[in-house]
């Protein structure tokens, strides 16, 4: 039998072959932090979709709320946590009709503020960084 590589060890057999076990169920599960911010100190808000202005969860949005910085309104579709540009009349509500302008204010009885989690922020972060840069450099 003529072997195409001469190499020593290739095409040997003397290696025994055992056969892979298969796995067993899942995964056991590993203790510790899961992803970016894991434990980390958060708030809910409820921004402007338009300009990321915050406002306080506490007040109400009536009709004719608007923004205090941009001036749009926020009763409007894209501002409430049911909008879904996927769904039907891009609502994930059952609505009796379509609301025309999803971007201007409409009565729409349903509407609920878009209430996101943000990481708190710390408002000496900047110069807590620049204190330690300019500490690298100190003689």
């Amino acid at each position: 039998m003529s072997r195409k590589y001469s190499q020593p060890g290739y095409g040997d057999s003397s290696r025994s072959e055992t056969p892979r076990s298969e796995p067993t169920g899942p995964r056991p599960q590993r203790e510790g932090p899961r992803g970016k911010g894991f434990g980390a100190q958060r708030e809910d808000v409820f921004r402007c979709r338009d300009c990321s202005t915050q406002r306080r969860i506490s007040d109400e949005v009536a009709f004719d709320t608007e923004c205090r910085k941009c001036g749009n309104p926020l009763h409007s579709c894209v501002n409430c946590r049911f909008f879904d540009s996927s769904a039907r009349f891009q609502c994930r509500q059952t609505l009796p009709a379509e609301v025309s302008s999803k971007t201007k204010a409409n009565q729409c009885e349903l509407f609920d503020p878009k209430v996101v989690q943000e990481f708190a922020s710390d408002v000496n972060r900047s110069s807590d960084a620049r204190a330690a840069f300019d500490a690298l450099f100190k003689m």
